[in-house]
Order: structure tokens, then C-alpha cells, then sequence
């Protein structure tokens, strides 16, 4: 989101304290013009309704699949997959990466994608480096800054009971 211009925040705390705010609007703005749930960090992270609702949709036909797995065990997990789907292994070229981003100052960012959209209106552009090329340049090669402590462990406090849920009915470990 930071990235891509989209979330103005100059940090993931204060997008955090922005989310009640942002919840209440329910539409999107000028600050919030991507999908409304997009903007609900916290929100988006209780998962159990979410599970419960695709399960008792496809049963059987569902597949739970950690970021962290496919990460550190990329050719296992894809193979596992694989399997569950009943296909032929895909010969996904492995390792895979994805260079991270950081914004410099996300307000610039946001700033710089709000002009993108606009000149990409009025002219045609073949390529997405040349459409964020302006976005381009407010961002440098490295990791976003990691999240500080003190919001991990109230994260951790707020979604305690929810890995428990995870936990006891789809054997998830976080």
C-alpha cells in the first residue's frame, strides 16, 4: 500500500489510529481511494470468520497455505499444493524474489501516485515502469522499516484469542 501510493500514512502506527476513523467513512476519498477493507489493518486480520465462511463454501476444496511456508519452504509447499490440486508440478524457476520497496516519505509517495493517475489519463502508456516511473522515484531499494515492538506485542494482544481459535479448529501455528 505504502509503496504503491496508495496509503498516505507516514507510519503503520498512525495508519493503525486512522482505522476507526476510516471504518466510520466507509468510502472511499482523496486519502483512502483504494478498496474500502484494504485501509483496515486490523480488521482484515481476524481471519476465523473469513476461514469459516470460504469452508463452508468449498469444504474440502480449501487449502490453508502460511506466507512464512511458502517463504522458507518454497519447492515443498508448492509441490504440496500441487498434490492437493491434482496438477503436474509447474516448474516455477526457484528461488523466486520480490526486490523489496521503501517509500522515502510516504505523503510523497501518495502525492506522486496521485499525479501518476492523473497524466495517465491523458496519455497512453504501454508499460507499468512507465507509469510509475514519477512513483518510482520516491521510493529506494530496501525493506520497509520493521514494525516497532511496543505495536507487535499489542497486535499479538489483540488477535491472542483469534490464533487460539485458528489453532484448536485448523491446526494453524503462529
Amino acid at each position: 500500500m505504502v509503496s504503491d501510493g496508495y496509503e498516505w500514512s507516514p507510519s503503520f502506527e498512525i495508519a493503525l489510529r486512522l482505522e476507526e476513523y476510516r471504518f466510520h467513512r466507509k468510502s472511499q476519498s482523496f486519502f483512502s481511494p483504494q478498496y474500502f477493507w484494504n485501509y483496515q489493518y486490523i480488521k482484515s486480520g481476524f481471519y476465523f470468520q473469513q476461514l469459516e465462511r470460504y469452508t463452508s463454501l468449498f469444504r474440502s476444496s480449501f487449502k490453508i497455505i502460511k506466507f512464512e511456508s511458502l517463504m522458507t519452504s518454497p519447492v515443498e509447499v508448492l509441490t504440496d499444493l500441487y498434490e492437493f490440486l491434482g496438477i503436474s508440478n509447474l516448474d516455477i524457476p526457484l528461488p523466486f524474489e520480490n526486490p523489496s520497496k521503501r517509500s522515502v516519505f510516504p505523503p510523497l509517495t501518495f502525492t506522486a501516485r496521485k499525479l501518476t493517475n492523473l497524466m495517465n489519463r491523458f496519455q497512453q502508456v504501454d508499460t507499468k515502469n512507465e507509469r510509475d516511473r514519477l512513483l518510482s522515484v520516491t521510493l529506494v531499494n530496501s525493506k520497509p522499516k520493521p514494525m516497532l515492538e511496543k505495536t507487535r506485542k499489542h497486535l499479538e494482544t489483540l488477535y491472542d484469542s483469534e490464533l487460539a481459535i485458528l489453532r484448536n479448529k485448523y491446526g494453524i501455528e503462529f
